[in-house]
């Protein structure tokens, strides 16, 4: 069994006992005390007493030393004494350094004290520069000292192929070793422990409290992660980007996983080393079904270098469009798509009270010649509408590249109080927070009374939407775009449609709204 471990710390005993009580009521499995953050004068035996108000094997005391990133400044030594005398015997797990044990008398110490049996123990390995070159080796090393003994390896980061590099070795050690790569990059390894059937994991007690870089927060890790549900069959989804931890799509995706019964979890994968991150990880997720990756989103700033990846493997409009936003996995190759245009079809034919091929012959104003521009031309001219892509000044080369490519013509954006549209779709960034009194339109290009749609979704009532429907336009707001774009990528993963008007509330939910 993987164990969920909350790790806390305090300046005070009475500080982390409340930690260790406030930990257990929100639901943690185990707590991991961080005893070298103590400040006060306190002796092992309190600490000896509070640890024995706890059920055996419901917790892991560690005193971490400054070189591996924790506060005790003791020799090792008198480290390894001070933690046998506060947890020793009790039932817990007591963490130690495995460097510390190069030192021969260090080594003789706690050889004396596993003689006893009477304790487990964590070895831990950290480092903080980046990724051990004999990680492997490390690992298996510590684990092969004894069955009382567990293997812990935690390194910075350095891609997002890390984490894969970690479920190798709880493949290969399962509940001998903890793997954690520390950082953003690193959420995999901390969600999918329990997947791949490490002896445990890492989280915080709340936002703010994290004693290593990337601990999610228990909360997050028990009900976005959904950790009670997670098995060795859970598939994996995620989306790949930079940055991504202000992403809605995994408290979106998770969310609709639970309601709908379904075995999988969605995170957020940090891809911050350009395209040739991006393609080794994609190509290493390729050659590991084991894996159960069954697809990942793709957003900022991969969309184009996914497509390049997929090759061949693409449907026909995306390949027009030159970006892929959604992954899936099939016959051990990851096919490429776009739903960002479906998205918009799908939310304009609502808002229009209308279907697809109703919008043949359609005029429609575009503002903006960006990426999102790009899927919405592409798939509003695929439909036959008769479209208008307004530019900035900027923007000129992009937009006439753009009509050149996929079709319409471009106006100016001066003469947008000109347009004659009969739908505008905001395509800029014009409005989104804390700009929200920005607007692309002003109000007298509004008189004719055209369906507005922002593709803005923070706020998710912007400037332009509000001038809108004060001038008597209908409107369709970003979360719209936004819910079934992601509904058309969960048709693409699981085949059936996803209820709708729950993936919206999620997402407003997850806005304030």
């Amino acid at each position: 069994m993987t164990r969920l471990l909350t790790s806390v710390s305090a300046q005070t005993s009475a500080e982390l006992h409340d930690c260790i009580y406030r930990a257990f009521s929100v639901g943690a499995e185990c707590v991991e005390l961080r005893l070298d953050h103590l400040t006060e004068d306190v002796t092992p035996e309190t600490l000896a007493g509070m640890l024995a108000e706890l059920a055996p094997g419901t917790w892991v005391v560690t005193l971490r030393s400054a070189k591996e990133g924790g506060g005790a400044g003791a020799s090792d030594g008198e480290r390894l004494t001070w933690l046998h005398a506060t947890g020793g015997g009790l039932g817990g797990w007591l963490d130690f350094e495995h460097r510390a044990l190069s030192d021969q008398a260090c080594a003789a110490a706690w050889e004396e004290l596993r003689a006893a049996g009477l304790d487990r123990w964590i070895l831990s390995y950290h480092d903080f520069s980046g990724r051990p070159t004999e990680v492997g080796s490390i690992a298996r090393e510590i684990a092969s000292a004894g069955d009382e003994v567990v293997s812990k390896v935690a390194w910075r980061g350095e891609g997002a192929s890390d984490n894969l590099l970690a479920f190798e070795l709880m493949r290969a050690l399962g509940d001998r070793v903890i793997a954690v790569v520390m950082g953003e990059v690193g959420m995999a390894s901390r969600v999918l422990a329990k997947k791949f059937g490490a002896a445990a994991t890492y989280c915080a007690l709340s936002e703010g409290g994290e004693t290593a870089p990337g601990q999610p927060t228990l909360e997050e890790m028990l009900h976005r992660y959904r950790w009670g549900d997670l098995t060795a069959a859970t598939k994996w989804y995620g989306v790949l980007g930079a940055p991504v931890s202000h992403s809605l799509s995994p408290a979106l995706f998770n969310r609709i996983f639970d309601r709908a019964g379904i075995d999988a979890v969605y995170l957020p994968m940090l891809v911050g080393g350009g395209e040739a991150e991006l393609v080794e990880f994609l190509g290493q997720c390729a050659q590991r079904p084991w894996l159960d990756v069954g697809g990942f989103s793709v957003t900022i700033p991969h969309k184009s270098a996914a497509r390049r990846f997929v090759g061949s493997r693409i449907e026909p409009l995306a390949a027009r469009i030159g970006a892929v936003n959604t992954l899936v996995m099939g016959d051990g190759h990851l096919h490429g798509y776009n739903t960002d245009y479906a998205g918009a079809l799908d939310a304009l034919c609502v808002g229009l009270g209308c279907e697809r091929v109703d919008l043949r012959g359609l005029p429609v104003d575009v503002l903006g010649a960006g990426g999102v521009a790009r899927a919405v031309v592409a798939g509003l001219n695929d439909c036959g509408c008769a479209v208008t892509v307004y530019r900035r000044e900027a923007d000129a080369a992009a937009a006439a590249e753009l009509v050149d490519e996929l079709g319409g013509q471009v106006a100016l954006w001066e003469d947008l109080p000109r347009r004659s549209g009969r739908a505008v779709v905001n395509c800029t960034p014009l409005g989104m927070s804390p700009q929200v009194e920005d607007s692309p339109l002003p109000c007298d290009g509004l008189t004719d009374k055209p369906l507005v749609f922002d593709m803005v979704y923070n706020p998710v009532e912007t400037r332009l939407l509000r001038d809108a429907r004060a001038a008597g336009c209908p409107t369709v707001d970003g979360v719209d775009m936004f819910v079934r774009q992601a509904a058309a990528q969960y048709r693409l993963w699981f085949g059936d449609p996803p209820d709708v008007a729950s993936m919206r509330s999620v997402v407003l939910e997850a806005l304030g709204g």
